[in-house]
C-alpha cells in the first residue's frame, strides 16, 4: 500500500513539474513570439475559421469562438494556394451553387450535396470542403456536422492525413 502512495505522489510531483514548466516557458516563449497552436489570425496561404464558411474574416472573432465554423482540421492547416486550380472530387455538377447562401438550398439540392459527401473516401472529406471553398460553394448547413464527423473519423484513423 506504502508503494502505490509513493508512486502515485512521484506521479503528481511530476505532473505539476510539467505544467509549470509548460506554462511558465513554452507558452510565455509562443506569446513573446507571437505564434501559438491555435493563432487567431492566419498566416499568409491559410485559411480562417470564417471564410470556410465563405464568410469575411473578422477580426474579433477567435478561431474557436462565436465565428467558429468548426473544421479545425481543415482550417488551421495551409489552405491551397488560391492560384491553383480546385481539385474535383466528382462533383462537377455543384459547380452551380457557387456564389448562394447555405440556408437558401432546397431539400433536393441539399440531398445532392450529401450524395456526393457520402460518396467520398473518409480521408478526402477535408480536401472536398478545401475544393468547395475554392470554388466558392457553400456547404448547406444541415451538411456541417456530418461532414465534420467524416473528417474527424478519418484523422482518427489516420493521424497523417495531410489537408
Amino acid at each position: 500500500m506504502q508503494g502505490a502512495l509513493v508512486i502515485l505522489l512521484f506521479i503528481i510531483v511530476v505532473g505539476i513539474i510539467l505544467y509549470a514548466v509548460d506554462v511558465f516557458y513554452y507558452r510565455k516563449r509562443d506569446a513573446a513570439k507571437g505564434t501559438g497552436t491555435a493563432s487567431a489570425t492566419p498566416q499568409e496561404g491559410e485559411a480562417s475559421a470564417s471564410d470556410i464558411e465563405g464568410q469575411p474574416a473578422n477580426a474579433e472573432s477567435s478561431p474557436h469562438g462565436d465565428g467558429c465554423c468548426g473544421m479545425h482540421l481543415v482550417c488551421e492547416k495551409k489552405a491551397v494556394a488560391a492560384t491553383e486550380p480546385p481539385v474535383y472530387y466528382d462533383d462537377e455538377e455543384l459547380d452551380v451553387y457557387a456564389g448562394r447562401e447555405p440556408q437558401s438550398y432546397t431539400s433536393t439540392e441539399i440531398e445532392e450535396f450529401r450524395e456526393v459527401m457520402l460518396t467520398l473516401l473518409p480521408s478526402d472529406a477535408a480536401g472536398w470542403a478545401q475544393s468547395l471553398l475554392q470554388r466558392r460553394i457553400a456547404l448547406p448547413e444541415e451538411l456541417h456536422d456530418e461532414l465534420m464527423l467524416i473528417i474527424t473519423e478519418a484523422a482518427g484513423d489516420n493521424r497523417n492525413i495531410h489537408i
